[in-house]
């Protein structure tokens, strides 16, 4: 990654539906950088981290979810 890239991360966040604090979507946001010589390199890492990452783990990204949820209940 270090090499094709200036930076790759990724996020959960929660966003409210129709703007009710009670109702949630939640989000994955993959960011990333790259010079423009590097952008097939930057589809390729960013296909593979969206559609090989191992998402099973129902507990945990539960767990993502509230704490973003708790971050943005006390904004």
């Amino acid at each position: 990654i270090n090499m094709n890239l200036g930076g790759l991360s990724s996020d959960i966040t929660a966003i409210s539906k129709d703007g009710k604090r009670d109702e949630f979507t939640p989000l994955m946001i993959v960011r990333a950088k790259a010079l423009h010589a590097k952008l097939p390199d930057l589809c390729r890492l960013i296909n593979e981290v969206v559609k090989k990452a191992d998402y099973s783990d129902d507990s945990r990204l539960t767990e993502l979810v509230q704490e973003s949820k708790a971050i943005w209940d006390n904004e």
